[in-house]
């Protein structure tokens, strides 16, 4: 039996894609040139007009001490924040009676300059515990208002309450771009009650915006929204990180958007969580889909590190009531997931599919590992429609090709070791994945899902027919399941039927071989793990920098 080479795929799968892998290098390193550089502070900004008061009169200019809102709106320049001092404990409630100014060129405005505010500092996935003392209620301004308006570059807002607008909480214009950190949008100053905007909590048809971030100041509450939480129409690109979608403050309870937590209509090369620590963003509850990948446009999207369809614990259900991703109207060449476990999205719960690609869906939606299980639905499903059965020779067209599912022949444990072996009937292709995984139970359907990764294989053959043969020391429990999805340059599969485990429970340390990773080979002859209560963690070898 041919020995289980760990990791290798990854390197030739980085090869397959380089083009998506410097893309969502650009874009990280065009936010970090504008990010702020401390918890509640935005030191790159100085000077500007302070808001001094909450009611709403008709401008006549901003005095010392004495300022509005709109007075300051209107009178803040190119590199000025507009900041806050209204006496009082608050939170202080500003109804504008109509549409306030757009914030212009490299303008900020930052609601923790208030007395008493102050930002969250709970690490990822914690209960946030963000002071908000500035409110904007859009109660009063009547239909068709948004709460702020980003109408220049480079513009940054944070720390503010925006609810009970009749449109989004910030809209972004076209051509404008801005940064979107700290805020609570939909949801009131305690984050524990639904205040809707009757849009989107952010609606961005510009490019280059950031909603969130990796540091917890950064993160905002983006929930009770009439629409979407997140909905992007511009060109992109825009990344959105470590944010609470859908939920309440301590990521326990929904507080849901009416639709989906996130929805791509457009934005190629962007990016959804990451696999840095505090990037990921929690995506549940919402009555929609967690995260809706939607439009020709919508391509070279990287979703990474996120939890779609549980509490902040990442093992309690707050599930999304429809599925947790889902892919449509032309969207292609998208990547969900990653091999190393920070780079795997926790997919759980959801009342749809785990992954739906829908009939209008594309090809080269990769559907890298994740953790999926506990899904209404299936794990991944292709065309929408339930269990696509295989076809001789593969010869479909549609949502990822409708590429056949591995079959699996064997999977036994012998002197301490699983072996899982199998065929694959599909297209030819140069490199074929077979990524397998181990599941505490079934799927319902007798398919799937991919609860923990176990490692990859690469099948064998010259097409259409492969075969794969893996030994994997990874602690795997009598009467577990095995599942295996493949993948090639174009697609990924749905998971295979499960096929139960037989014999004992295993596991070693870990150890790697010497790795090529100029020409993406690892000739590892084994992959020996000691973990008996989780998946497979950061398999990156020592040496290849940036892969996985």
């Amino acid at each position: 039996m041919r020995p289980f080479h760990a990791r290798q795929v990854t390197f030739t799968r980085a090869i397959l894609r380089p083009a998506l892998i410097v893309a969502a290098a650009g874009v990280i390193a065009v936010f970090a040139a504008t990010a702020p550089t401390g918890p509640g502070t935005n030191t790159a900004r100085a000077g500007g007009p302070v808001v001094t008061r909450a009611d709403d009169p008709t401008p006549i200019g901003c005095k010392p001490g004495d300022c509005s809102l709109r007075e300051a709106l209107e009178d803040a320049s190119g590199g000025q924040t507009i900041s806050f001092n209204i006496p009082g404990a608050g939170p202080h409630v500003i109804k504008p009676t109509e549409e306030l100014p757009a914030l212009v060129d490299s303008v900020s405005i930052d609601g923790y300059t208030q007395p008493g505010a102050s930002p969250n500092t709970a690490t990822a996935w914690q209960a946030g515990n963000a002071s908000m003392r500035i409110v904007l209620d859009g109660s009063l301004a009547g239909p068709g208002i948004n709460g702020l308006t980003i109408g220049g570059t480079a513009v940054l807002i944070r720390g503010l309450v925006i609810q009970n607008f009749s449109e989004n909480g910030i809209m972004v214009a076209a051509f404008a771009s801005g940064t979107i950190y700290g805020n609570y949008l939909g949801i009131d100053h305690t984050g524990s009650f639904p205040a809707p905007n009757g849009g989107s909590g952010v609606n961005v048809h510009g490019s280059e915006t950031a909603v969130g971030g990796r540091s917890p100041d950064e993160r905002n509450l983006i929930s009770g929204n009439a629409v979407d939480g997140i909905q992007m129409n511009g060109e992109g690109p825009i990344v959105i990180t470590g944010n609470f979608i859908g939920t309440d403050v301590r990521g326990t309870a929904p507080l849901p958007n009416a639709n989906d937590g996130v929805r791509l209509k457009d934005g190629s090369d962007s990016l959804i969580g990451n696999s840095d620590p505090g990037a990921g963003n929690l995506i549940s509850g919402n009555e929609g889909n967690g995260l809706t990948l939607g439009g020709p446009g919508v391509h070279g999207v990287l979703v990474r590190g996120n939890r779609l369809g549980t509490a902040g614990d990442g093992t309690t259900p707050l599930p999304n009531s429809g599925h947790g991703i889902y892919i449509a109207l032309g969207a292609f060449s998208n990547t969900i997931g990653g091999a190393s476990q920070p780079n795997q999205n926790t997919i759980a719960f959801n009342g749809g599919d785990g992954v739906s690609l829908a009939v209008s869906a594309k090809a080269k939606n990769y559907l890298d590992p994740n953790v999926t299980h506990s899904n209404g639905g299936l794990g991944a499903d292709l065309k929408d429609d339930g269990v696509t059965l295989n076809d001789l020779d593969d010869p479909d067209t549609g949502p990822n090709d409708v590429m056949n599912f591995p079959v699996i022949t064997r999977a036994e444990v012998v002197d301490g070791i699983l072996e899982v072996e199998g065929t694959l009937n599909t297209v030819p292709a140069p490199f074929l994945p077979i990524f397998i995984f181990a599941n505490s139970e079934c799927d319902p359907s007798g398919y799937g899902e991919g609860e923990r990764f176990l490692g990859e294989d690469i099948a064998e053959g010259t097409g259409p027919n492969y075969t794969f043969e893996a030994t994997i020391e990874e602690f795997v429990s009598d009467g577990e399941y095995i599942t295996v999805s493949a993948s090639n340059p174009e697609s990924t599969s749905e998971f295979s039927k499960c096929e139960k485990i037989v014999g004992a429970p295993m596991g070693t340390a870990r150890t790697w071989g010497d790795v090529d990773c100029a020409n993406g080979v690892s000739p590892i002859d084994s992959l020996k793990v000691l973990r008996a209560d989780a998946g497979l963690g950061n398999t990156q070898p020592p040496g290849c920098p940036g892969i996985g």
